[in-house]
Order: C-alpha cells, then sequence, then structure tokens
C-alpha cells in the first residue's frame, strides 16, 4: 500500500482537466504536496486506508486554487479610504502613503491581504507592489514576500518603476528619523534588479518577483494619466522593463487601456508576449485583440474594477477568446470599493458586461468563468504545467467549496451552481502544494485574530499620521439622494 499525505474523500471533482471531467462521489489522494491519484470514493478508501490526514468532502466541490491574475499591494489598510474621491486623486493618495511607509508597513498589509485572499479560495495571485509599482527599495519587497509566505499562498509581486515625473520623493526611517530621498528612473531599475534576483534565487519561497510598471505611458485617450511630458519616458522605461525580464527570465506586468496593444505592436520594444500580463484591457478594440491573440500576450479581466464603468467601450472578451487569446481573472483589489473576497465574484461578473453589450444571455458558459478563474488564470501566469487543474502530478493546490447551504441547495448542475451562487465564504478548506492553510474555515497557518488586531491598530495608526479621517467621513449626499 502506497504511502498517502492526504486523501480528500467523496466530493464533486471539477478536474479542469483537458477533458473538463466533473466526476461525482470522488477522492484525491495527495503526497509530497502533490496529486498522487484522483478515483471513485470507495476505491480510493481502500487504496488509501492508511493516508495521514482524511478530510471529507460530502456535499462539497473539490477544484483547483484560484487564481487572481491583477490585484495591488499597499492598499488593504486603507480599503475605503477616499471611496467618493476621483480615480486619479484617490490614486496619488495611494501612492503618497505607499511611497512613505516603512516594510514593517508592507508587511502588516500583506498578512492582511493574504488572509482575506486565503479565505476567499485564492491560492495564487498577481499584483503589484502599490497602486504603482513601488520599486525603489527592495526591502519593501522582501517584506510583503515574507507576510504571503507565512500565509502560505503562492504569489507573484511585480517591482519596478512608479508613475513619472522622475526623480521620484520617496521616504525612509533611518534610526527612528524620517529621510526623504529623491529616486531616479534609472535607480529604479537598478533597486528592482537587485530585489528580483536576490529573491527570486531562494528556493524556500511560494512568492515570486517580476518586473512591472504602472502604465506604458505612451500617448492614450482612454489613460488618463497620460500628459505629453511623459513621452520622454517611454522608450527608456521600456528599454528598462526589457533588459530585466532577460536577464532574470521574469514576466512583465501592465495596466494596459485603449492603444496599449497597438503601440507596443508598432513598437520594437519586445514586450509583447506570453511573458506579458495586460491588466484591464478595457477598453481595447478589435485590432488589439487580434495583436493580443496573434503575439499570446495574456490578460486579465477585471470586471469588477471601476474602470468599467468609468469608460466607454469594453475588453472584446467573447472575441479574444474566439481568436484564441488567453484571458484570466482579476480582482483589481484592494480598491476603494473592491476587496479581494473573491475570484468568484469576478466570474460572476465577467459575462454580465458582455451580455449587457450584445443583448445575449447566453455568452461566455459558466463552464469558461470556472476556466478563467483556474486554469486560464494559471496559464496566463506561465504556471499551468504545475496548478489551475486536478491532475495527477500537477501540485495540490486544491479548495473546497460547500455545497450544502440555502443559497446553494438543490445540489444540480454543479459548476453552474459555483458560477451563479458561490463566493468567499463558501470555500471551506483551501491547500497549497500539499499544505493546509484552512480547514473548516479555520485558518491553521497564522493566527487570524492576532492578524486582524494588528491591521486594524496600523491601519488607524496610519488614518492618524497622514490625516486622512475626513475621507472616512460621509458625504453630505450620503443619505436619501441619487448621487454623492
Amino acid at each position: 500500500m502506497e504511502r498517502t499525505d492526504i486523501l480528500i474523500e467523496g466530493g464533486t471533482v471539477i478536474t479542469m482537466d483537458p477533458e473538463r471531467r466533473v466526476l461525482e462521489n470522488h477522492s484525491v489522494a495527495i503526497r509530497d504536496g502533490r496529486i498522487l491519484e484522483i478515483g471513485p470514493a470507495e476505491a480510493m478508501k481502500a487504496r488509501h486506508a492508511n493516508a495521514a490526514k482524511k478530510i471529507s468532502a460530502r456535499r462539497k466541490a473539490i477544484m483547483p486554487g484560484l487564481v487572481d491574475c491583477h490585484a495591488h499591494a499597499g492598499t488593504s489598510l486603507l480599503k475605503g479610504i477616499g471611496e467618493r474621491l476621483p480615480g486619479a486623486p484617490w490614486r496619488d493618495l495611494m501612492d503618497f502613503i505607499a511611497y512613505r511607509t516603512p516594510p514593517e508597513w508592507w508587511y502588516v498589509e500583506s498578512l492582511l491581504a493574504s488572509l482575506e485572499k486565503m479565505k476567499g479560495g485564492t491560492t495564487t495571485s498577481l499584483y503589484m507592489l502599490g497602486c504603482a509599482p513601488r520599486g525603489d527599495s527592495p526591502e519593501h519587497a522582501y517584506k510583503n514576500a515574507e507576510a504571503v509566505d507565512k500565509v502560505g499562498i503562492r504569489s507573484i509581486c511585480g517591482v519596478g518603476p512608479s508613475r513619472p515625473p522622475w526623480p521620484q520623493p520617496y521616504t525612509y526611517w533611518e534610526k527612528g528619523k524620517r529621510v526623504e530621498r529623491m529616486v531616479t528612473l534609472e535607480e529604479s531599475f537598478d533597486k528592482t534588479a537587485e530585489a528580483i534576483g536576490t529573491w527570486n534565487s531562494r528556493n524556500d519561497s511560494r512568492v515570486k518577483l517580476w518586473v512591472s510598471a504602472s502604465r506604458l505611458l505612451n500617448e492614450n485617450p482612454n489613460d488618463p494619466v497620460y500628459t505629453p511630458d511623459n513621452e520622454k519616458y517611454v522608450r527608456p522605461q521600456a528599454e528598462g522593463i526589457r533588459k530585466i525580464m532577460d536577464d532574470f527570465g521574469v514576466g512583465f506586468h501592465v495596466h494596459a487601456y485603449g492603444t496599449a496593444a497597438k503601440f507596443l505592436d508598432r513598437n520594437d520594444f519586445g514586450l509583447l508576449g506570453p511573458k506579458t500580463v495586460f491588466a484591464h484591457g478595457w477598453p481595447f478594440d478589435l485590432e488589439s485583440a487580434e495583436i493580443i491573440a496573434r503575439t499570446d500576450t495574456r490578460v486579465a479581466h477585471c470586471p469588477r474594477a471601476r474602470r468599467v464603468y468609468l469608460n466607454k467601450g469594453r475588453l472584446p472578451l467573447p472575441e479574444l477568446l474566439k481568436a484564441g487569446a488567453t484571458v484570466g481573472l482579476g480582482s483589481d483589489a484592494c480598491g476603494m470599493d473592491r476587496p479581494f473576497d473573491s475570484i468568484l465574484e469576478d466570474a460572476f461578473m465577467a459575462p454580465r458586461w458582455q451580455r449587457l453589450e450584445f443583448n445575449d444571455p447566453d455568452l461566455i458558459p459558466p463552464g469558461k468563468t470556472l476556466e478563467m478563474a483556474t486554469i486560464d488564470g494559471a496559464r496566463a501566469l506561465g504556471m499551468d504545467d504545475r496548478i489551475g487543474s486536478i491532475e495527477v502530478g500537477k501540485d495540490a493546490d486544491i479548495i473546497l467549496i460547500n455545497l450544502y447551504s440555502p443559497h446553494a441547495v438543490p445540489m444540480a448542475m454543479v459548476t453552474s451552481r459555483i458560477h451563479a451562487m458561490a463566493r468567499g465564504a463558501d470555500v471551506e478548506t483551501v491547500m497549497v502544494q500539499g499544505q493546509v492553510l484552512m480547514e473548516e474555515r479555520r485558518v491553521k497557518t497564522v493566527d487570524e485574530m492576532e492578524i486582524l488586531e494588528w491591521a486594524q491598530a496600523e491601519a488607524l495608526h496610519t488614518v492618524d499620521v497622514f490625516g486622512l479621517r475626513p475621507l472616512m467621513e460621509p458625504s453630505i449626499n450620503h443619505w436619501g439622494h441619487s448621487r454623492e
């Protein structure tokens, strides 16, 4: 009898394998962090009777962990603050705070964010280190990554140059004293390279660092960050990004709107391709969709982002999928009005914008949204050989979703039920590489209440230091009016 570390018994396995099999009353055996066997529950019970740990999946779905293809670090301690601010002032506020907080602040923030992601079923996340990346200091990225590792999920953290102009002021704390220093674009790339080279050489972390930028900086009618003054930074930024990608073999993550794909296709920057993940893509046109599919550039669709109702147009999702492009889902969290919990919310929302546009209720079937949340998201990050599906030999990144609750019963058409009804709070058990991070909603790797108390205290301290209390008050039109 083979050694078995964990046997997940008797659930509905949504494999996301190439055949997209949905297996009723099946079990999953795990050994050394990988999926050992999948089979009918009774047969598996006998074959793996010696399993060191058994987890009942009765009336539960067993499915791959969810993949969040676009989010932000550095905002979870500020969630909800400035909710009524327009986009640009809110971004400026988040950048101002992010560039003036010490590494320890980023550690607490990352603990809170990682805990929220994990409890919502997200086991892998791609995000920027800030609303725009903070790439001036490796220590901030290291502290973020250490906190992710403590919670236990996987992450890809994007570091790199912030938004112009350059040089950019950053605050540091040396022996308890505040020191402000101006950092150039060249210095930012040097520190980004140092962070990526040092951290990615470790073998004991589930976190990897990529190079990232907030924008391509090209003229773009759909990008409110663009100004003519930024034109001089376009080529130096693009060349610096490409050099880091080549030197360290890492991917590139960037916000991309409007003409972004067409701009890169016209210029020889080498930034299109399967190692690049565009966030949002709202609004891309059909020419952009063709470029993305032809170059195999990846897209993170964020259907809860404010962009979907602040800009006319849409992400041409049906056209991208028909052309064979790889599109995952992104939470765009933590934002002023959207939490990380969870990618299931984004799977629910993704079809609705397209159905509204075309007046077609059949666009983007439930199975496709679950693919985008799992195997397609893994493919977007170049990790589909290891995660994103429940297949023998793959890493055991698995979640269990409770199907026996008032909003989920009757237990019929399980994939449709999960797409339409399930939410983050229905995720009961989470494991990554066979390590149980949460079981029956009880977190195993960290003290949840201790993190919440720490985060609450740090958030209130941040509010006081930066004078943010007025932004926490409701507006005069908060009650009884049709708009703020």
